[in-house]
């Protein structure tokens, strides 16, 4: 009984160095990344696993050792993983690039984040420690000197005014404001307004009908969407994943709207495959492609029905959505500065099957999620 106890727990340390390996190859790859992506020349550290449950990572310099504890790696999801490790490069950034040995959190050490697109949360001292996250984790994400950061919106919103005295007044006292509190644009776009929340799909390609659904979501729900991945420290894989950027109600209904379509296009073809004849993946595919078009057609004619009312819309709005969109674009380069774009490949379909679910998918009707605080309901009256 007792070697078999001594047996069980050798295997389960062999399995736990074998993860730690496993994580110390994924870090070494993120770390290339985000120097690749941000364009920063940095020898690579000497990464290591610790197993504190208080300090989720530091930065040593004279023995260029860059710790992530095993605690955070597996408490939480590897995005907030990601973010830790970006801070303790800003350290790294800051002792080997700026010259600066003292590990602190001042000046330097928010240049080095916001040169590295670190999360506003995450550019706070002892950002790295587990009170720190949960401090994060219960103001969910808001950022410090908020009230300052909505008077300087206020300003903006004023220096849209007529009165072109008023509005220069009004643009001055914003610009004093943010450079009073050290903040930026940058804090700005970081602020409650805009959000990221991230799809993972669990899977190690991103189908076809996630692309059109993706395309759908960026074209007709006011957020930006790009496909990513993201590390499983579980499994040793890499999924791909689909990122929602934009206002904070825009990437609820945006999340919303991709499982309720997730949820029709299973529902729907489960009903109708017992009518197809033939190779039912491609019918499957057929069918899917189609509905997605015929929702696609309906938001299209709907959008066009509601610019025509617009039309005689004040000036004001047209500004503040221009606005919006200039945020949104530094929003989405600061987390993704090299995108690129990819083509898909055409496919074989059944013209037929895409037809059907094209005319279904005309009368698909997407309910609105539920208010804040209550579950959102996903599964729409039978259209």
């Amino acid at each position: 009984m007792h070697t078999q106890s001594k047996l069980e727990k050798e295997k389960m340390k062999n399995i736990a160095m074998q993860m730690e390996s496993a994580w110390l190859s994924q870090l070494a790859a993120e770390f290339d990344n985000i120097c690749y992506q941000y364009t920063v020349q940095l020898r690579p550290p000497i990464l290591q696993i610790s197993h504190s449950t208080r300090v989720l990572g530091s930065w040593t310099a004279h023995s260029r050792t860059l710790s992530i504890s095993s605690y955070l790696i597996l408490q939480h999801p590897w995005r907030i993983t990601l973010q830790v490790l970006k801070h303790e490069i800003a350290h790294q950034i800051c002792s080997e690039i700026y010259g600066d040995q003292k590990n602190g959190h001042g000046e330097g050490f928010k240049k080095a984040c916001s040169l590295i697109g670190v999360d506003h949360s995450f550019q706070r001292a002892a950002a790295d420690t587990v009170e720190a996250l949960s401090t994060w984790q219960k103001e969910d994400g808001k950022a410090p000197q908020q009230h300052i950061l909505d008077k300087v919106k206020k300003l903006f919103a004023l220096g849209q005014s007529g009165n072109e005295h008023e509005a220069a007044l009004a643009l001055q006292k914003a610009g004093n404001l943010l450079r009073q509190h050290n903040l930026s644009m940058a804090h700005l776009v970081q602020s409650n307004d805009l959000a990221h929340t991230t799809i993972d799909t669990k899977k190690q390609r991103i189908a076809v009908h996630l692309k059109v659904i993706s395309s759908i979501l960026d074209g007709y729900f006011g957020v930006r969407v790009i496909h990513a991945s993201q590390y499983d420290p579980y499994r040793n894989k890499i999924h791909k994943t689909i990122e929602l950027m934009g206002t904070r109600e825009n990437v609820a209904i945006a999340e919303h709207c991709y499982y309720f379509l997730e949820e029709r296009l299973h529902t729907l073809w489960k009903s109708h495959q017992g009518k197809i004849l033939g190779d039912r993946r491609i019918a499957k595919k057929s069918y899917s492609l189609g509905l997605l078009a015929g929702f696609k057609e309906k938001l299209a004619s709907e959008k066009k029905v509601s610019a025509t009312q617009s039309e005689s819309g004040d000036a004001s709005t047209e500004k503040a959505l221009l606005k919006t969109e200039g945020m949104l674009d530094v929003f989405v380069a600061q987390r993704f500065p090299r995108l690129r774009t990819t083509k898909t490949k055409k496919m074989h379909i059944n013209h037929d099957v895409y037809r059907k679910g094209c005319a279904r998918g005309k009368k698909l009707h997407l309910r609105q999620p539920m208010d804040s605080g209550q579950e959102q309901l996903l599964l729409p009256q039978r259209d």
